[in-house]
């Protein structure tokens, strides 16, 4: 099969007449045609909401022990709707063997008496998979999107969202990936669907929420990421691509010049700016505060030391799930390139890093206005970009929700 089979999704009126954006899995095995078609895609769109939400229910209940719960419970409800054949479609054969690797993994490390293989286990089996396997279901964007806001209104009359500002900085960097989706889904409602009253609503009531919290709490990674929708958008756009030498060269210059900046001197600048109009942003008295004590990388360094040093000792195979956190006292590696190198060494990153490749060819093939380049630019900027710098695999969601739709063989090139 080549890549071309891969990229990119097609996008089908069928299930909701003229509504546009809804990725089309032609084949689908078990479909209620003519009987629920708008039940079955608006709880699929639902579904898959909910679990690239799914921290929103960790906040609303002050439990995460709930949240397995929840998703099977909706995957439960997928699986209702659309029936047992949503296991055996020709992409699920992966997906199935992925699993099978992961359990024989697994019993391994039980086998040699790794602590945290069971913790490992069930972030895979409550967090990973189920993302992974919900990709084959058919749903439409533009409802991903409305529930993606609804969840922001949810979290905003169940929790004093604005007490977080005086949280510690963990908690910070925890809210303010929590919270960007709503900003990221509110600005593409408005810039694509504004025709939609109760859409645009959504968004100007969660932007107006949210937009001065993240101002408030917002860190590094959550800005990082903001940066990286805005490029992958600039991406789409054909005069961009028609110089894409042009752009390259620039990029290269800007990227030259970025690295001899004297960022110490560049945020002191901007936090007396901001000082002079009474205003604060968290990430630059963080950076401030990194600067101060000879460490931008936040304690990070040594740690990406001590995960590259251990992929070079065992670099086919790693050292198995959780190893690296157990070594540590608790620690992760805080990026998904050095914890998959050092977890499973080159094969395990053969695997995980291949949808990278698939969707980085995708950027430069897909149509200008094609709104499922802008859903995995979504997925992408909030569901990975954020484990460069934080998080753990197996237990981030967005991230195989991306991966399983780089997976599916019905990505395929409209022409």
């Amino acid at each position: 099969m080549t890549l071309r089979t891969f990229a990119p999704l097609v996008l089908s009126t069928a299930a909701l007449g003229n509504e546009s954006a809804c990725i089309s899995t032609d084949g689908l095995p078990f479909r209620l045609k003519g009987l629920f078609p708008r039940l079955q895609i608006t709880v699929n769109s639902g579904v898959i909401a909910l679990l690239f939400n799914i921290r929103v229910f960790n906040a609303v209940f002050q439990t995460e022990n709930l949240l397995p719960f929840l998703i099977y419970a909706a995957f439960s409800l997928a699986f209702i709707l659309n029936g047992p054949m949503l296991f055996l479609r020709y992409e699920s054969r992966f997906k199935t063997v992925l699993y099978l690797l992961f359990i024989v993994t697994f019993l391994w490390l039980v086998s040699e008496g790794v602590e945290l293989s069971n913790t490992y286990f069930l972030y895979g089996f409550a967090f990973a998979f189920p993302a992974l396997f919900v990709t084959n279901l058919n749903f439409s964007i533009k409802r991903f999107y409305m529930f993606s806001m609804l969840f922001g209104l949810l979290l905003f009359f169940r929790v004093d969202v604005w007490g977080w500002v005086l949280e510690e900085p963990e908690i910070k960097m925890y809210n303010s990936y929590l919270i960007l989706p709503f900003i990221l889904a509110s600005f593409i409602g408005l810039r694509y669907y504004v025709k939609n009253v109760f859409l645009s609503v959504l968004g100007i009531v969660n932007l107006l929420i949210y937009v001065p919290l993240f101002l408030g709490i917002g860190v590094r990674g959550t800005y990082v990421s903001l940066l990286i929708f805005t490029l992958l958008m600039m991406l789409r756009l054909n005069i961009v691509r028609k110089h894409s030498y042009i752009v390259g060269v620039s990029s290269a210059v800007l990227l030259a010049g970025f690295m001899l900046v004297d960022f110490e001197l560049l945020f002191t600048w901007i936090s007396q700016v901001l000082s002079d109009n009474d205003m604060q942003i968290y990430a630059v008295d963080k950076y401030l505060a990194m600067f101060s004590h000879g460490d931008v990388s936040n304690g990070r360094g040594e740690l990406y030391a001590d995960a590259f040093a251990g992929f070079l000792q065992s670099p086919v195979w790693g050292h198995g799930f959780g190893l690296f956190e157990q070594s540590h006292d608790g620690l992760y590696v805080h990026n998904i390139f050095l914890e998959v190198l050092y977890e499973g060494g080159v094969l395990l990153a053969c695997i995980i890093f291949y949808p990278f490749y698939v969707y980085f060819r995708y950027l430069f093939s897909s149509p200008e206005n094609d709104k499922t380049y802008i859903f995995l630019a979504f997925l992408f900027s909030v569901g990975v970009s954020k484990l460069f710098f934080s998080g753990i695999l197996w237990n981030v969601p967005p991230f195989w929700l991306f991966a399983g739709y780089m997976f599916h063989p019905l990505l395929r090139k409209n022409e």
